[in-house]
């Protein structure tokens, strides 16, 4: 499951919201975009985890029988060469392409 990972993230998220009291859904989102940008990319790099997630579903052509490939964060992390963000390898993209456009949902982007 894709949101499986994603705890730690919403609960940090969470925890700076609370510093700062909001009302309205306009004052939520703009707490949440405060959160964000306060969030430290090295100590919580679920995103780079979240994406190689997003690459194997669209591999397994939307299902979840995959294994998650060892990325080797911290070795990165250590040599200064953690990314921000994992490149989808281009066969991959274009399958999931034509299987959303065989499932009549094209792509909209």
């Amino acid at each position: 499951m894709l949101a499986a990972g994603t705890a730690g993230l919403f609960a940090s998220f969470q925890a700076l919201q609370l510093c700062k009291p909001v009302y309205g859904i306009q004052s939520h989102l703009k707490a949440v975009e405060v959160a964000y940008e306060a969030m430290d990319g090295d100590t919580l790099d679920i995103f780079l985890t979240l994406q190689k997630c997003m690459e194997c579903i669209l591999k397994e052509s939307g299902g979840n029988e995959y294994k998650l490939p060892h990325m080797g964060k911290a070795k990165l992390r250590t040599e200064g060469m953690l990314p921000k963000s994992f490149s989808c390898d281009r066969e991959i993209y274009t399958s999931a392409l034509v299987i959303l456009e065989k499932a009549g949902r094209p792509f909209l982007f």
